[in-house]
């Protein structure tokens, strides 16, 4: 995909995460397309899929010129810190899917539970703020996110 677009990172999480409507679909036995949309899109695919691996995508920029390839590392140069947007939508998409889902325990939305996601919120971007996107810090910050 990296011959073809800018981003990769985007058909990456669309691929990876099919398993969540699959998931969905064998737990509750149907699709509700109010949950699974949010969810999908937001929470575990698009949104969390370009959020790290645009950051990992820094540490391979100097490769990617050599070879001639593209990458949102490339695309977005030192605008990446952009990719907080990125995190909150990530987090609200999950809050959506949630709400959508009437989860007994409003997860992320109702009060005190409100806390929850706005310190999620902070923290992604807590992680991407200080972010200086040289190839050791980028990963140090992947690990640190991930793990």
């Amino acid at each position: 995909m990296k011959r073809v677009t800018y981003w990769p990172q985007a058909y990456l999480g669309l691929a990876i995460n099919c398993g969540v409507v699959l998931g969905w679909a064998a737990i509750k036995e149907s699709l509700d397309t109010a949950v699974i949309i949010p969810l999908y899109t937001g929470a575990t695919s698009i949104c969390w899929a370009l959020v790290y691996d645009i950051i990992y995508a820094h540490q391979d920029k100097e490769d990617d010129i050599k070879v001639g390839v593209k990458s949102t590392a490339l695309l977005f140069g030192d605008m990446t810190k952009c990719i907080s947007a990125l995190g909150t939508a990530c987090i609200s998409s999950l809050a959506l899917s949630a709400y959508n889902a009437d989860l007994d325990c409003m997860v992320l939305l109702s009060f005190p539970d409100s806390s929850s996601c706005t310190i999620s919120m902070a923290y992604v971007c807590g992680l991407i703020k200080p972010l200086r996107l040289q190839q050791e810090v980028c990963a140090l910050a992947l690990n640190i996110m991930l793990f």
